[in-house]
């Protein structure tokens, strides 16, 4: 077998084995991202919803007091 034969079979060969592993890894990357970059926004949001939650209780937490009857 002439050396250009041989590697011109080897390469095709490591290629077709190898090809849908490296797509596999590809994919699963692109996924990690996506979950990361949707895991942030998450958490942003989750952060402002919890500093509006905390506002409110505030503001709950006065109301009582600002309505007490003047003459009592």
């Amino acid at each position: 077998m002439k050396d250009k034969q041989f590697w011109t079979i080897y390469f095709l060969l490591a290629r077709t084995y190898i090809l849908p592993y490296e797509l596999r890894a590809i994919q699963k990357e692109k996924v990690r991202r996506m979950e990361t970059d949707n895991g942030k926004s998450k958490d942003v949001i989750a952060v402002e919803v919890e500093m509006q939650e905390s506002k409110c209780s505030r503001e709950s937490q006065t109301l009582p007091d600002d309505s007490e009857p003047e003459g009592s």
